[in-house]
């Protein structure tokens, strides 16, 4: 099965622990997101920067600053939170590496089916739904 990577993972769980906030406009620590998340802190940092720069997070530093979404959860969509973190596709004869069964490889037609799939599906889903099927589940949410 199509498994996604810890990066792909906590980079989903930062946006949505961000979502919970957006409303009041709140800054929100990282350090505050690793603990509560259980989630290393360096490695979170490094995946906040990969959302920063895909223009998903806006950061202040100082007293009272961290990270809050740079637009509406209703606007954010998984594909673009999985793309600004990825470094792999499902297969590496898609990853646009030379491969010497180009042309000839029957995978690689579908692979890239799948991939197209994959990434359409994640584009139909916001955060905003991310957190409205995690307030239905949880049973006492928290964060």
């Amino acid at each position: 099965m199509i498994t996604f990577s810890k990066a792909e993972d906590y980079a989903v769980v930062l946006m949505a622990t961000l979502a919970f906030y957006y409303e009041g406009e709140s800054w929100v620590s990282l350090r505050d997101v690793a603990d509560g998340q259980h989630l290393p802190y360096l490695f979170l940092n490094k995946i906040a920067t990969n959302l920063k720069k895909a223009g998903l997070l806006e950061s202040k530093e100082g007293v009272g600053g961290g990270y809050r979404l740079k637009k509406d959860p209703k606007k954010i969509t998984l594909a673009e939170i999985v793309r600004a973190v990825s470094v792999k596709n499902i297969s590496s004869c898609i990853s646009g590496h030379q491969c010497a069964n180009e042309g000839i490889c029957p995978a690689q037609t579908i692979w890239t089916k799948i991939e197209k799939i994959l990434g359409d599906s994640l584009a139909k889903i916001t955060l905003n739904e991310v957190i409205r099927e995690y307030y239905k589940k949880a049973k006492n949410p928290k964060l």
